[in-house]
């Protein structure tokens, strides 16, 4: 069998690689990220750090939309030089899919689960297995039906978040990010309070989500005429925006922040997308 390690670029997925790397269980070992253009820069640059000091290939995809067809997406490569920062290949599968939200959630299923599927048939036909990143406190993640030959090595090593933290603080080096802040800059499965205070910290962020809805409201499956937006409560990224000025001012970021921060740390249980967007996990299947 050959396990392929789904690196999402937080740091649960990358200790999950560190413990891996060494396991004699299995024909081959390879490593595999979707990048979405839409990453925090540091979710790159701890990437590309971690296949520096563990001396690995990490291998760089990107979705391939299959426009006109009904096919899932395929996938090219890249490296940490060539891949997108701009958007451009989750623009192009909103083209087709449309606008991603709570009832549509197709964005990681096409620039991440697909992909990272299509990669690993074309390299080892059907014998592998794809490990993916999730800790015993993050259980409820794992989807009732596996359609995608995955594997989940830290349940079964009783992993928890606590053992992660205490990992990356012994290592001369970390992701970079806050957990609120998570490897999507604007990721719509976020809390409210994280995007205002995303928001708060650079409004610049959300202005890729404000063009798609500007330009592809009615892309894909719009039976009724109804423009989509990302976020919940039928919100826009304006919406956000406004919403972070109106009730977030620098104290209440200030406060806000620290205690997110804060409440991560004491609390024994993780929060599905702070720290990075998983794929092949409940949330990113449909």
């Amino acid at each position: 069998m050959n396990l392929v390690i789904s690196v999402s670029g937080g740091e649960t997925s990358g200790y999950m690689m560190s413990r891996l790397l060494s396991s004699n269980d299995y024909d081959s070992i390879s490593c595999v990220f979707a990048n979405t253009g839409q990453e925090n820069e540091e979710t790159l640059i701890f990437i590309d750090r971690m296949a520096k000091y563990f001396n690995i290939n990490i291998i760089w995809l990107e979705s391939v939309t299959n426009h006109n067809e009904k096919k899932s997406s395929d996938y090219r490569v890249v490296s940490f030089d060539t891949a997108d920062r701009t958007g451009k290949v989750f623009e192009d599968m909103i083209k087709k899919y449309g606008i991603s939200n709570m009832s549509y959630p197709h964005c990681t299923r096409e620039l991440k689960n697909e992909p990272i599927k299509q990669w690993c048939i074309d390299n080892f036909g059907t014998d592998y297995a794809i490990a993916i990143g999730i800790r015993t406190d993050e259980s409820s993640r794992i989807p009732k039906t596996n359609t995608y030959r995955t594997v989940y090595p830290l349940i079964t090593g009783g992993i928890d978040k606590q053992d992660v933290i205490e990992y990356w603080e012994s290592m001369p080096f970390r992701l970079g990010i806050e957990n609120y802040q998570g490897n999507c800059k604007w990721c719509w499965k976020k809390s409210d309070k994280k995007l205002w205070i995303i928001a708060h910290e650079n409004p610049l962020v959300f202005d890729f989500p404000k063009s798609m809805e500007e330009k592809y409201g009615l892309a894909g499956a719009n039976d009724d005429g109804t423009k989509r937006v990302f976020f919940r409560g039928h919100r826009s990224a304006q919406d956000i925006l406004n919403q972070s000025a109106e009730l977030i001012d620098d104290a209440v970021y200030q406060y806000q922040r620290d205690l997110i921060i804060r409440e991560y740390h004491q609390s024994p249980i993780g929060g599905g997308c702070s720290e990075s967007c998983e794929a092949f996990t409940q949330e990113s299947l449909f």
